[in-house]
This record gives structure tokens, C-alpha cells and sequence, in this order.
């Protein structure tokens, strides 16, 4: 149940990014010492925000989904572990177990994985801020060890 989940999240998921990846303006280039022609693609900034918070959307989707897959196999290991006779436990103890998850424990695992998802984007910034700092600045060590330290703590 879990996998199917992640799988059709993630079909949706890249669809809206394909979508999204594609609506911005292709401008060609050419290099004034090769006379080779490339092209980049640019976005305003609301295409931009919009990827961000698909990635936001990614972390806290598939956090959630996780979560979720967790308290189901938990409560039914429970629920056969405490058992009075394990020979009654039938079949349905997931299906059981998937109905409690989702009346008392679905916002306990969304808050759960939105902290998680926001910890995910702010490591995933800090790393990305570590790359340009040691392209653009080589020998600014002092920077870079300061966003490693920080993406350590995130």
C-alpha cells in the first residue's frame, strides 16, 4: 500500500514538474571565442518560488507517506503482539490498522513530516549555498566551513 502511494505521488509529482520545468523562455547564446551556439532556460520568479515549493511539497509528501506506513505496520504488529489468541487475528488487522492511522495518528504523522520537510529544504538550501560559495569563492574557507557546521545542525 505504501509503495503504490509513493509510486502514484510520484507520477503526479513529475508530471507538475515536467509542466513546470517547461514553462520557462529558452534564449540562445553564442560564445564570442568558439562562435558555438547554446541555449539556457530562464524563469521569472514566480516559476521559480513555484519549483521551490514543489520540492518543499516532494519532502513533506513523501515524509507524510512514510510516516503513515510506519504507524499502520506498527499498530498491526501491536495489535497481533497483544493479541489474547493469535490464532483469531485475521487478515484484516492492516485494513484495521490503516483506519485507526487514519482517525487518530494522520496529524500526528503530517505535523511529523512537515517538520521534517522543513528541515530537509533548509539542509538542502544550506548545501546548495555551500556549492556556489566554493565555485565563486575558492578560498573562502571560513565561509564554507561555517554552512557545513550549519547544515550539520539541520
Amino acid at each position: 500500500l505504501q509503495s503504490a502511494l509513493f509510486a502514484g505521488f510520484t507520477a503526479v509529482w513529475t508530471y507538475f514538474c515536467v509542466y513546470l520545468v517547461s514553462s520557462g523562455s529558452v534564449d540562445t547564446h553564442v560564445d564570442a571565442v568558439t562562435g558555438m551556439s547554446f541555449k539556457t532556460i530562464s524563469y521569472d520568479s514566480q516559476a521559480k518560488n513555484a519549483i521551490y515549493f514543489l520540492v518543499f511539497v516532494w519532502f513533506w509528501s513523501i515524509g507524510f507517506i512514510e510516516a503513515m506506513g510506519q504507524i499502520v505496520s506498527a499498530h498491526s504488529v501491536l495489535s497481533w503482539y497483544f493479541a489474547p489468541r493469535r490464532s483469531q487475528i485475521g487478515s484484516d488487522s492492516v485494513l484495521r490498522a490503516v483506519c485507526v492511522a487514519v482517525r487518530y495518528h494522520m496529524g500526528t504523522a503530517a505535523m511529523g513530516s512537515l517538520a521534517i520537510a522543513l528541515l530537509r529544504t533548509m539542509r538542502m538550501g544550506l548545501e546548495y549555498l555551500q556549492r556556489k560559495l566554493a565555485v565563486q569563492c575558492g578560498g573562502c574557507v571560513g565561509g564554507q566551513r561555517l554552512l557545513r557546521y550549519c547544515c550539520c545542525c539541520v
